[in-house]
């Protein structure tokens, strides 16, 4: 094994779960690669959920008593299964402006845990103006999961950042950076052409020429990861 061979890393997908499915796992926190165990047997560090805000809370910053107190807010979110709060701190606290309770909120983020209670730090909220997304978010779920049970050899999935150093998985660092390269062509893509509408598939398939299964698989891993989303059927536009 050559030590002096960059390190190659891949983004951690984030998965689509139900909050109970969340609040119901095993946290594994470590200096490196701090996970959620879930039930099904897919470790997690990145979770995309759905719910409606039934919490708010901002911290205040008229306290002239402690002017070095660190900004920070949290809403809690229910998706019908269990509710878990948000947290952010700092600059982030600008993700829930415009957020007030009752609102449907579509969350990326990672899983972590103080004392016993697991939270998402986000990294990308979107108010939801049509609630037929929770449906489909609903039926992604179920598709995940049927996908999980019916593979009969399935290995223990790790959604955490993977270095790849050893000479013998070069193949795999070109793949992935392959990847890299049509997910990001595809992401620009759709912000040169959108209009405020999305962008059609059969358009990006023809300026992205890309081979078809290739694109399939950049474009659901940009769905999974929270990159993109469909505002109507056959249209993608960035999250």
């Amino acid at each position: 094994m050559n030590s002096d061979r960059p390190k190659s890393y891949k983004r951690a997908t984030a998965i689509k779960m139900h909050i109970d499915q969340i609040n119901s796992g095993n946290y594994v926190k470590s200096d490196t690669n701090s996970y959620l165990e879930t039930t099904f047997g897919v470790q997690v560090s990145r979770v995309h959920i759905l719910g409606t805000i039934v919490g708010r809370w901002v911290s205040s910053t008229n306290d002239d008593s402690k002017p070095d107190r660190t900004p920070q807010a949290s809403i809690i979110v229910d998706d019908s299964t269990e509710t878990i709060r948000v947290r952010v701190w700092k600059d982030d606290v600008k993700l829930f402006e415009d957020l007030q309770i009752g609102d449907i909120v579509n969350i990326v983020g990672r899983v972590r845990e103080y004392e016993t209670e697991k939270y998402i730090s986000p990294e990308i909220v979107k108010k939801i103006e049509n609630p037929n997304w929770e449906l489909i978010h609903e039926l992604e779920i179920i598709e995940f999961l049927s996908r999980l049970k019916s593979d009969t050899n399935l290995q223990k999935i790790s959604t955490e950042a993977q270095q790849i150093t050893s000479t013998d998985s070069e193949p795999m660092k070109i793949d992935q950076n392959q990847k890299s390269i049509f997910k990001d062509k595809i992401v620009d893509l759709i912000n040169e052409l959108d209009k405020g509408s999305g962008v059609n598939i059969n358009q990006l398939k023809e300026d992205a020429k890309i081979p078809e299964n290739e694109f399939q698989n950049a474009i659901m891993e940009l769905i999974n990861e929270g990159a993109i989303y469909q505002p109507s059927p056959g249209k993608y536009r960035k999250l």
